[in-house]
């Protein structure tokens, strides 16, 4: 099954410092018109190292598919999310139910800097 939620933003390669605002935008399958937009289910999106073995995650927070579509779901850079001496690139990684069936998207990978 071809994923049904896309992650456009934040894009692959993009360098965000400490308080600047990152924007999660997404796109769904089917646009406006599909079941998952008219359902309209919630969004946990959470900031992920982009590691082998990532230990714990950020949570960011939810939102509705309609909003992070329509709108988008905008986070800050906290210094908490920047681990010294460790791999300074992530994903936000969005988990959602469709039809009971847990889905995933993520978002390409970008750097957090100081």
């Amino acid at each position: 099954m071809s994923p049904t939620l896309t992650l456009t933003n934040p894009k692959q390669n993009a360098v965000f410092h400490v308080n600047d605002n990152v924007l999660v935008k997404a796109t769904v399958t089917g646009g406006k018109s599909s079941e998952l937009y008219k359902k309209n289910p919630v969004v946990q999106l959470t900031l992920q190292k982009n590691l082998a073995h990532p230990g714990p995650s950020s949570p960011l927070g939810s939102t509705h598919i309609r909003d992070l579509v329509d709108h988008g779901f905008t986070f800050k850079v906290l210094k908490k999310y920047l681990v010294i001496s460790v791999k300074t690139s992530f994903y936000v990684f969005a988990s959602y139910k469709d039809q009971g069936t847990d889905e995933t998207a993520q978002s390409g990978v970008f750097t957090l800097k100081k």
